[in-house]
This record gives C-alpha cells, structure tokens and sequence, in this order.
C-alpha cells in the first residue's frame, strides 16, 4: 500500500460509496460566499384629489367644479446586491498510525453566495374622482373627469452570485491499514452561486371615475412597471480537492 493514491472513481471505492456512509469523517471545505442583500421596494405612488363640484341656482347661475387629479407613478425599487464568493478551502496535511475500519474524507471549496432579490416597483397612485355636474332652471354643468391613475414603478435587476471556491491539496499519511481498513476521499467541486431574481413592476393606478350627470369620462388607468432581470448565476465553480493517500511517516 505504499504510496497508493485512492481516486473516487474506482469501482471499489464507488461500491463503497454505495454501501456505505455518504456523510464525511473528516470534511475539509471553505467557507460559502455571503448572500446578497435583497433590493428595496418602490414607494407607492401618491392617490389623486378629487375635483370639485358644480353648484348651480336660477338666481346667480353656476359655479363651476373641476376634473379630478392625477394620481403620481409608484417609485422604481432598488437593486439587489452581488453574493459573495465562496473562499478556498486551506490545505491540509493529516496522519494516522494505524486505521482500522473506512473513513470517508471530503474536500472542497466554499459554494459561491447567492444574488440578492430585485426590488419591486410600487404602484401608481389611483386618480381623483370628477366633480359632480349640476342643473338648476336654464343653468347647467357636465360632469367632469376623473384624474389618471399613476404609472407603476420598475422593478429592479436581482444581483449575481458568488463564485464557488476552489479545493486545495489534502496529503493523508498513515502508518498501518488494518485488514478490510480503507480512505475513501470525495473530491467534490463547489457550486457556484445563483443570481437573484429580478423585481416585478408595480400595478399601474385605476383612473378617477366621473362625476355624476352627463358628460364627464374615467380617468386612464396607469401602466405597469416592467420587470427587473435575473442576476447572472456565479462566473463558475471551484476546482476540486486533490488528495494524496500514502504510506508515510509523519509530516514535520
């Protein structure tokens, strides 16, 4: 057994796998990356006034009312922060005298952090209501409008992920393998972090409805925000772990 190194894809190793236990002895693993910060939503946006009325008399005729406001657009959200990436795992050097039964090793680099969230847009504020129409004997007035209703704020784009990290050189050194005794190494590669999904638009507003009487229309409802994009996913994972199982003394 002098000097043999074990590699995970052996057919002895993969059966053992198999049988076995799959969570590890020893793991030797970074740190993961931290996630993103999400992105703040939009703010809503601010409801229309709604307009005054029509007041007429047979003595002194009219006053006029007036059209309802608009409302104003929901506020665009924020975006979400990049994750971080995952850090490298350290290299390790570790000695057993004498091994009896099998000890599962892994190693690998941190899994990159996750993108943040895009914010979403906020909604449009609704649009005042038309001042009512008034008649009185010969003197009238129409109905006036309603006001529009605000545009829906955008959503914003999710941040990237993290990359994974990479593993490092793990030299195993024993002194002695008792019958049947076995290192089983996994030589994983870590992930890399997925990006955040981007912010929905906010609803646009409704339009004011009219005034009561003739004349007179609803107010235009506001459009909805568009979308945030997703974050792009980490630049790549880490590179695996690299294991060297031998017979040996000690490390100095």
């Amino acid at each position: 057994m002098s000097n043999q190194k074990i590699n995970v894809e052996d057919e002895i190793v993969v059966e053992a796998y198999k049988a076995a236990q799959t969570t590890p002895d020893i793991l030797i693993i970074g740190s993961p990356g931290g996630d993103g910060a999400n992105g703040q939503p939009g703010p809503s946006g601010v409801d229309g006034k709604a307009g005054k009325n029509a007041s007429c008399n047979w003595a002194t005729g009219c006053y006029d009312g007036s059209n309802g406001s608009a409302g104003t657009g929901g506020g665009d959200g924020s975006e979400g922060t990049d994750g971080g990436d995952g850090d490298d795992a350290r290299t390790a050097s570790i000695y057993i005298g004498e091994l009896v039964g099998t000890v599962f090793v892994d190693g690998r680099g941190g899994t990159g952090g996750s993108g943040g969230n895009g914010g979403a847009g906020g909604k449009g504020g609704t649009g005042g209501n038309g001042g009512n129409g008034s008649v009185s004997g010969a003197y009238s007035r129409d109905a006036y409008s309603g006001g529009a209703g605000g545009n829906g704020g955008d959503g914003k784009n999710g941040g990237a992920g993290g990359k994974g990290g990479d593993g490092a050189k793990v030299t195993i050194g024993y002194g002695k393998l008792d019958d049947g005794a076995q290192f089983i190494p996994n030589a994983t590669a870590s992930k890399a972090g997925e990006g955040g999904p981007g912010g929905i638009g906010g609803e646009g507003g409704s339009g004011g409805s009219a005034g009561s009487g003739s004349g007179g229309s609803i107010g235009a409802n506001g459009k909805a925000g568009s979308s945030g994009k997703t974050g792009q996913a980490g630049r790549s994972g880490g590179r695996p772990s690299n294991f060297d199982i031998k017979q040996g003394s000690p490390p100095s």
